[in-house]
């Protein structure tokens, strides 16, 4: 189980496959048409000036007629991110982007000090990730409070492996990955920090007007909600019971990167409206929330058209299977890879206590964001709506403001929070 809150903050491979299909099928044909030809014992001049011609119609249409994907080339520019060494990369993002890695502090815990998060054992310790009682951590750190400190306290239990600590040391960087996969191995949940495959992506995104570049004249599918609080919500008539007087919590909306961004730098209350979007990137073949490509919005908005956003496949190579000498830490099986969903949200905005089905790896590449993170085991404490309602898998609990007289085994809930900066990876197991 987890809850989060905080800021997050081009190459069309659909059309690009679309062309190998029909040059694949023209290949196909032709060799076929080249057997029958060859077959023949007579009429060879005919055959010969045949097979010259249809080798000329296949140069012509492969190489001298433009592709769709070059057809639709953008015409933008993009800036130039500097050329920097890894260890010059590394220093750029500590002091112009993260500013300041050591601000959260972790809280020691008197029944448990097996472990140092910064300096974990080569295998997940007994009880591991160390948690706390919840209302210990809201009470600590209020789930609306988005106040900037020089330092905070967290109950933070997950390990934290830094890539950072291996510059130049190839044996000390394999070493860490192994001791990575050992804590992936045990479905447990950790953050990986300053990766310099993803701290190219993070230095790219940060670098002057690249963001507003890279997504400009593109529209995406968002959602509103009247406070601070995103609820998910799913009504689908072949499989959800929708009670009788259900309200929908959020809005859908389309939303442009530069319209997000005006919204998102207003600063806002926990009672004013909040909005995110999201942008799905999904590969050939894969569903992985397509669907809100073209669809998703209603009512006024259900002529707008979503824009295509699988150029998030190469913006981040790290998180994508056919680029498997930087996704293998990270793509644990390809062929169940479901894509990426990108999401940009904004100051205070909390998506509801809720588990996923699948495994996940978070990143942030641009401000931060708070995780509290729960073992499935504490399911039945979190009261979650019943299967098939439209909110499953989450919690009906108002983290603001715990009703523990309402919902008294809460408070019996054990967690840990970890807040994640520009370069941090977090692994979630399913259902965390």
């Amino acid at each position: 189980m987890r809850r989060r809150h905080g800021n997050l903050p081009v190459h069309n491979n659909e059309e690009d496959d679309m062309n190998n299909t029909n040059r694949s099928r023209t290949t196909k044909t032709s060799n076929r048409v080249f057997q029958q030809l060859l077959q023949a014992k007579s009429n060879k001049p005919i055959v010969i000036v045949l097979l010259a011609a249809i080798i000329l119609v296949i140069f012509f249409a492969r190489f001298l007629l433009p592709s769709k994907q070059q057809q639709a080339q953008p015409t933008t520019t993009l800036p130039q991110v500097p050329v920097r060494t890894e260890l010059e990369r590394l220093h750029h993002v500590e002091q112009n982007i993260v500013k300041d890695r050591n601000k959260y502090i972790p809280i020691g815990n008197d029944d448990d000090d097996t472990y140092d998060i910064f300096h974990c054992p080569w295998q997940p310790p007994l009880n591991y990730p160390r948690d706390y009682p919840v209302m210990d951590v809201l009470n600590n750190w209020p789930i609306d409070d988005v106040t900037e400190h020089s330092s905070r306290q967290v109950h933070q239990g997950v390990c934290v492996f830094d890539f950072g600590l291996t510059i130049g040391n190839l044996t000390a960087r394999i070493t860490l990955e192994h001791q990575i996969r050992a804590y992936q191995r045990a479905e447990v949940p950790f953050v990986i920090r300053n990766d310099n495959a993803v701290l190219q992506t993070v230095e790219r995104w940060n670098h002057e007007n690249y963001m507003f570049d890279l997504l400009q004249g593109k529209t995406f599918r968002g959602e509103r909600s009247p406070t601070n609080h995103m609820m998910y919500w799913n009504v689908n008539r072949k499989w959800t019971k929708v009670p009788p007087n259900f309200q929908r919590p959020t809005q859908m909306h389309p939303y442009t990167y530069a319209e997000w961004h005006k919204i998102a730098s207003q600063p806002r209350t926990k009672d004013e409206e909040h909005a995110y979007i999201r942008m799905d990137a999904c590969e050939k073949g894969q569903m992985c929330d397509s669907s809100y490509r073209r669809t998703g919005l209603s009512g006024k908005f259900k002529d707008v058209v979503i824009d295509n956003a699988d150029f998030w496949l190469d913006e981040m190579p790290f998180f994508n299977p056919n680029y498997p000498s930087e996704s293998d830490l990270y793509v644990i099986q390809p062929k169940f890879h479901k894509g990426i969903q990108c999401r940009f949200g904004m100051a205070g905005l909390i998506a509801e206590n809720h588990f996923d089905s699948d495994r996940n790896f978070v990143g942030v590449f641009g401000g931060e964001r708070r995780y509290i993170l729960g073992h499935p085991q504490n399911c039945p404490n979190m009261y979650l709506y019943e299967m098939h309602h439209p909110m499953e898998r989450h919690s009906q609990i108002d983290w603001s403001t715990p009703d523990l007289e309402k919902y008294p085994n809460f408070s019996q809930t054990q967690v840990n929070e970890v807040v994640l900066q520009a370069g941090d990876i977090l692994y979630l197991p399913t259902q965390w």
